[in-house]
């Protein structure tokens, strides 16, 4: 989780409650099994379910994530 952090803050379109949220979110959905719902989010995490939802409506550059991940990788 290392790389993910260090890739979040060099990320500069982020702000900080989104960067704590996806710090959370990424190694929830590694850990869970099965169905995928906000419901089961929060089941494993601090977050309530229309936390999740409210966050999901935001925008997340994906591919500036995977770029970044792939460079800082690389080293």
């Amino acid at each position: 989780m290392e790389i993910v952090n260090t890739v979040l803050q060099q990320m500069s379109s982020l702000k900080k409650p989104q960067r704590r949220f996806i710090r959370v979110l990424l190694p929830l959905l590694m850990c869970l099994r099965g169905r995928v719902n906000f419901r089961n989010l929060s089941r494993y995490s601090d977050y309530h379910e229309k936390t999740f939802s409210r966050w999901y409506r935001r925008a997340f550059d994906f591919t500036e994530f995977n770029r970044l991940s792939f460079g800082s990788s690389r080293r």
